[in-house]
């Protein structure tokens, strides 16, 4: 099987982005810090721990003081979104239906 490079955000992924990150920046400051990134990606759906969540971001923007922007959170589940597999995402999903194997 043939790993092609995944398209960019639809442009309602990427509202869909900006939507949950105006959720998680109460203060409207236009940043989170490291930890609600953290939340905010559990919560759509990626399994990361907070090391793996620095990483990323340092990876993006290597002298990061912790404070993510909408445009570092954008870059950051693009390269996110990329790396799911969606054929395995549809198993995934299938598997939650099918009770009887």
């Amino acid at each position: 099987m043939s790993h092609r490079r995944a398209p960019d955000l639809s442009a309602d992924q990427k509202q869909e982005l900006r939507e949950s990150f105006e959720l998680f920046d109460a203060e409207k400051t236009g940043t989170i810090d490291i930890h609600e990134l953290k939340v905010l990606m559990r919560a759509l759906g990626f399994q990361v721990k907070k090391a793996q969540v620095v990483k990323y971001v340092h990876e993006l923007d290597p002298g990061n003081d912790g404070a993510v922007s909408f445009q570092l959170f954008l870059k950051l589940m693009t390269d996110r979104y990329r790396e799911v597999d969606p054929e395995e995402e549809v198993m995934k999903a299938f598997s939650l239906f099918d009770t009887e194997g």
